[in-house]
């Protein structure tokens, strides 16, 4: 879906939002910012959807779907509470 790809692309990783994470700011853990948990999943569309992350991989940022990868994204973007705190400070 055109959408979901520009989802995909619209964060331009400032860190906005990351002081205003509860659990960011609860934790300290650096993978519990909004952006790098929405860089999990970045990561994995690279891989399979767009071009460069095919042809180069890691050099593009992309990461294979396997089950470690699969346990990482289920660890943190399950303590997200999507309150949505990180979208109304996102500029």
């Amino acid at each position: 879906y055109r959408s979901f790809k520009l989802f995909m692309d619209i964060c331009v990783r400032c860190g906005a939002c990351a002081d205003k994470c509860h659990y960011f700011i609860g934790s300290g853990d650096p993978k519990n910012m909004p952006v790098l948990r929405a860089e999990l999943i970045r990561s994995v569309y690279r891989k399979y959807f767009t071009i460069g992350g095919k042809l180069f991989g890691k050099l593009a940022g992309a990461r294979e779907l396997t089950y470690d990868v699969l346990k990482e994204i289920w660890y943190y973007l399950y303590q997200c509470s999507e309150c949505r705190r990180c979208s109304v400070f996102c500029p």
